[in-house]
């Protein structure tokens, strides 16, 4: 079986803290292996909400995590990996359940799948705009304490376009108690809520799914959420493309075969820094737009140039871009440059950063904040950031 190389598996999350709480009692914690061509994905749902959930939580996915990530896909055990979380996970004296309950999800590029669940929401498979139905085996896991340790596994092949969607309860039980859903909105509710955001945007991205689940759940519990709620999304599909050009070349007779590779770049393309800009626009006679109409207290506004996706001020933003991608806020301008950048950078899969070489004289004064670091830093730890947090393939060259 070949390695499907034009392929990307897009994972991405989003959750929301119970009402009332300032931390969410789920951890979702994804890890890419072998050179990008493995995931292993854990999402936990801590017993209650609350610091001591999210504790355990985090306890429970980053054991897992470890475990499978130190396992070859064809020698995993399932029952040792799940008998090993569970007999370090406490038993709550009341309940008489596990701290914590999980999914895990190991996919790869050439279409292996395996799926293990404990006490959590059914995986949901969409195919061709509908849900595919897999058999689950059921494993029985002999831990001492453990009373209810059943696990639902499944193997199966993952197809170009197929996205698996995994949730907390916290989903599945929105709306318990009211009229229209005494019960909870349940699994079919769910898979509801996911088709009929797929069928009304074919290309709709991880990020984007994910966010509209945790949405609709919210909107059932009337936008405070009765539990903690977490929506995972793993979408197969070929990688959408992105450059980031900050810094001139160090030679200036490089500009003009510099301009060119950008011009023929197939993809998405975002020119961070004015001088950058400027020798682009003079090189490839194109006019640079600035929006002076736009204001912003952070950041310098963007500007418009042809065939460019966006063209921002060059330290400044990618420092701020640091804080955003560390600490996410909701920016509600749509044309905040941070936004914007952050937007394009996350419904990328593949993202290449083009550095120049030269250095900015201006950023070099000592009377500058310690924080105004020169750009190839700058770069380095947001590479790291959208690699280590955001599962993205980053690639960094210099001119």
């Amino acid at each position: 079986m070949s390695l499907k190389s034009d392929l990307f598996i897009e994972v991405a999350h989003e959750n929301e803290c119970k009402h009332g709480q300032r931390v969410c009692g789920d951890y979702f914690l994804s890890r890419r292996l072998y050179g990008d061509s493995r995931v292993v994905t854990i999402l936990a749902d801590g017993l209650g909400s609350g610091i001591k959930a999210s504790v355990l939580s985090i306890l429970c996915t980053t054991m897992g995590a470890g475990l499978v990530s130190n396992v070859e896909k064809d020698e995993l055990d399932i029952r040792k990996v799940a008998a090993e979380i569970l007999k370090t996970l406490p038993i709550c004296s009341q309940r008489k359940v596990s701290y914590s309950t999980f999914s895990i999800v190991d996919m790869d590029l050439y279409g292996n799948t395996q799926i293990i669940e404990y006490d959590t929401p059914e995986t949901l498979i969409v195919r061709n705009g509908s849900i595919l139905k897999i058999e689950r085996e059921v494993v029985d896991i002999d831990v001492v304490g453990h009373p209810r340790s059943k696990l639902y596994c499944a193997r199966f092949q993952t197809h170009p376009g197929d996205r698996l969607i995994v949730c907390s309860d916290g989903i599945t039980q929105a709306g318990v108690g009211s009229d229209a859903y005494p019960m909870g909105i349940g699994q079919e509710g769910l898979e509801e809520i996911v088709l009929s955001k797929i069928n009304q945007e074919k290309a709709l991205s991880a990020r984007e799914l994910a966010s509209q689940v945790i949405q609709s759940a919210m909107s059932v519990d009337h936008k405070k959420a009765l539990d903690d709620m977490t929506c995972g999304v793993f979408f197969v599909r070929s990688p959408r493309q992105t450059m980031i050009v900050t810094g001139p070349p160090l030679k200036k007779e490089e500009d003009g075969r510099w301009a060119q590779q950008i011009e023929a770049y197939n993809g998405k393309k975002v020119v961070c820094g004015g001088t950058t800009a400027s020798i682009l626009s003079r090189v490839l006679n194109k006019k640079i737009d600035l929006n002076l109409d736009d204001i912003f207290s952070d950041v310098p506004p963007a500007s418009q140039m042809e065939d460019f996706d966006l063209v921002t001020e060059g330290t400044i933003t990618l420092n701020a871009l640091i804080k955003e991608l560390n600490f996410p806020s909701r920016i509600e301008d749509a044309k905040h440059p941070i936004r914007q950048l952050r937007d394009l950078l996350l419904a990328s899969d593949h993202i290449t950063f083009v550095v120049g070489l030269k250095i900015n004289e201006a950023h070099q004064d000592p009377s500058l904040p310690e924080e105004l670091e020169i750009r190839r830093n700058l770069v380095k730890r947001i590479a790291q950031l959208l690699e280590m947090k955001y599962l993205k393939k980053v690639e960094i060259k210099y001119f």
